[in-house]
């Protein structure tokens, strides 16, 4: 299936500056319980607001490709465990929903990019290149348009598709299999061990994640072994296991702590998500969570 271009689909290839942004922060805050968000700058909230239909998941160590296709791509490199390379790419809509996840090679759009967007004087591609590409093309037609669940304003050329991603396939994240997920699993199951029994939770009980203090998370670097308490900040940061905005100073971040007493004010904490709570997952009362509950 083709679509006529827009004047705002087409991509102008020879002006066009693109970049890729990481550090999708803003999804994670609406799922964060309303009460205990941060307290940011009106601008901060209307971005959250208009983030709150993003689909988190599908986010995930995405690179924002902005200025193609009027920033509605967002693309990363996966990369298996025998090394080969894949471009995986969703679409952001006009509503703000997010497109299901698609793939599609890096060989195939690499061989498309050197044969059809390369200014570069190259030979004539034979007819096995000719079909490598076309049905390549064919593929990503169906891959595209067999996952659509925008409007029909939302549509785009697939060519422009193919030549924004070949263009910024060198600025993408790259994500490949490996162990990552067992250590972040085990060491998120390790560090809230340590958190639900600090005093300052105890004072102060949140939903969507622990609000830990200074002397906290000193205590808790010093019992898990950490070489320090930034390098520990780090690891957190570094697993996406912290809350933070753009409001947000350092590791921290300023939010609403409700007291037994029925006083409230915000103060400065490290927070730590509580996976359970934004998954709709109920912790066990003796054992905790299962390592497989995710």
């Amino acid at each position: 299936m083709m679509t006529s271009k827009t004047e705002a689909q087409v991509t102008n290839r020879e002006t066009a500056m693109p970049e890729v942004v990481t550090e999708n922060m803003d999804a994670v805050s609406q799922l964060i319980d309303e009460d205990e968000r941060a307290v940011s700058s009106e601008s901060a909230n209307k971005i959250q607001d208009m983030l709150r239909m993003v689909d988190q998941s599908t986010l995930s160590r995405m690179g924002h490709v902005r200025n193609i296709l009027n920033d509605m791509l967002y693309a990363r490199i996966y990369e298996d465990y025998k090394g080969f390379r894949y471009v995986e790419f969703c679409q952001r809509y006009h509503n703000k929903s997010i497109s299901p996840l698609m793939r599609i090679s890096q060989d195939d759009l690499m061989i498309t990019a050197m044969y059809e967007y390369s200014t570069q004087s190259i030979n004539k591609p034979s007819t096995g290149v000719k079909r490598k590409i076309s049905n390549f093309k064919a593929a990503v037609h169906r891959e595209y348009f067999g996952k659509f669940r925008g409007g029909f304003g939302d549509m785009l050329s697939v060519e422009d598709i193919l030549y924004g991603l070949a263009t910024v396939l060198h600025m993408l994240p790259v994500y490949s299999d490996d162990n990552r997920a067992l250590k972040r699993t085990e060491f998120y199951y390790q560090v809230i061990e340590k958190a639900k029994k600090c005093p300052s939770q105890v004072v102060s009980k949140f939903n969507s994640y622990y609000a830990l203090t200074e002397d906290d998370i000193g205590c808790i670097a010093e019992e898990l072994e950490k070489k320090d308490r930034i390098s520990f900040l780090r690891e957190l940061k570094d697993y996406g296991l912290l809350y933070l905005t753009d409001s947000s100073k350092g590791y921290q971040t300023n939010v609403r702590c409700k007291f037994d007493d029925g006083s409230s004010g915000t103060e400065w904490r490290y927070c730590i998500l509580k996976l359970a709570h934004l998954a709709g997952v109920k912790e066990k009362e003796d054992k905790g969570i299962g390592l497989d509950s995710f």
